[in-house]
């Protein structure tokens, strides 16, 4: 039996045609804990990136205006499902995960109301970015950064995608789909269109899988994140212009250091610092569209490890499990039928060699925890 794990062994292509075209093989059993960083769109030499960069910002800056003016604004527009064809995040089962719902719209626009006011506004930066809002106190988390530019680059994704597989799949795994993924400003609705993609009949269900170009994803943290800013601050901060600035906020800040400052403090003293300050997130993200060259190598070299390491390593497994024991025959549907797989793994494992394919170099590879179902 041939394990299908990835979308090219689902669909019977040679997993090179999907290097070739640039996109990601993804997992068709769980969510790869990869996300798309929209600097990369930013930074990227391709102007059709550059191009979704800045359409994904004006969308953003147009959901600031309504939240000023209009306290009463409809909450739908500022919530974004989760785009879950695409097989990416962060899900304990298969790929359905939360989206952006009522309270980010209640959060962003709260943020847009205060501290993030001069979203769209700024002078320091080349751009304004959408990564700012997770920067400090707002309430979005991360998962806003990949969602919503997944949200707002959907129909760009559908064509992508039919494109692969009106040059690559075969006619009977090819379906038309009618996708709601084109926002129409007037009506303030997003409409549907019609594309042919890649049909997957998955657990008594059908629906199409979305392809993602590998150079606009990035595994952990965006290029511009909260962890970073904190490891910069005192680069940024010690390298401003104003020398005035620059004293007042190193006051500020050590004023808000307890003596022994343990991490968590230093955490909560950049964040009072910036709250204080809020020019200083301009300035850091200044910085990080100075050194946008480094971005896309970070992310690629980042992207290849976890293939490696992960898929590789997963596909492999699963092979092993195959062909030495009828683990797939087996439906979870009892817990004798749950005791009966979890005995031909552990058979698998420790006397049929499975071990191996966890160890690199000797050392014990770390998989991640989302990595599905058998």
């Amino acid at each position: 039996m041939s394990v299908q794990l990835l979308f090219s062994e689902y669909f019977g292509i040679d997993k090179r045609v999907m290097d070739s075209y640039g996109a990601l093989n993804i997992c068709i059993e769980a969510d790869l804990p990869l996300f798309i960083d929209p600097f990369l769109l930013f930074a990227s030499e391709k102007d059709e990136y550059v191009e979704l960069h800045d359409n994904i910002v004006d969308h953003l800056i147009n959901l600031r205006k309504l939240a000023v003016e209009n306290p009463d604004v409809d909450l739908r527009l500022f919530q974004f499902p989760e785009i879950k064809q695409n097989w990416l995040g962060l899900c304990k089962w298969g790929n359905n995960g939360k989206g952006l719902g009522p309270k980010f719209a209640r959060d962003i626009i709260k943020a847009f109301n205060g501290f993030y006011a001069n979203f769209g506004d700024e002078t320091v930066t080349t751009s304004s970015h959408i990564e700012k809002l997770t920067l400090v106190g707002s309430g979005i988390g991360r998962d806003f950064i990949s969602d919503f530019t997944t949200n707002l680059m959907f129909e760009y994704l559908l064509e992508y995608t039919q494109n692969f597989a009106l040059e690559n799949l075969q006619e009977k795994h090819r379906k038309i789909f009618s996708v709601r993924c084109s926002f129409n400003e007037e009506l303030m609705t997003w409409t549907p269109k019609e594309f042919t993609l890649p049909y997957f009949y998955h657990e008594e269900d059908g629906d199409f899988l979305l392809l993602t170009p590998l150079d606009i994803l990035t595994k952990d943290e965006a290029y511009i994140c909260h962890s970073d800013l904190k490891n910069q601050f005192r680069r940024i901060t010690g390298s401003l212009e104003n020398t005035s600035l620059r004293e007042t906020i190193n006051i500020y800040f050590q004023k808000k250091l307890p003596p022994l400052a343990k991490s968590r403090d230093i955490e909560a003293a950049v964040n009072a610092t910036i709250l204080k300050f809020p020019e200083i997130l301009d300035h850091y993200i200044k910085y990080k569209e100075d050194n946008k060259d480094g971005a896309s190598k970070v992310s690629a070299d980042k992207i290849e490890k976890m293939r490696k390491e992960f898929l590789d390593t997963l596909t492999e497994f699963c092979q092993a499990v195959s062909d030495n024991s009828v683990f797939f025959d087996t439906r979870p549907d009892s817990y004798t039928a749950a005791l009966e797989r979890a005995i031909y793994l552990k058979e698998v494992i420790e006397n049929n060699d499975g071990y191996r394919v966890f160890y690199k170099d000797g050392k014990a590879m770390i998989l991640p925890s989302n990595c599905g179902h058998l």
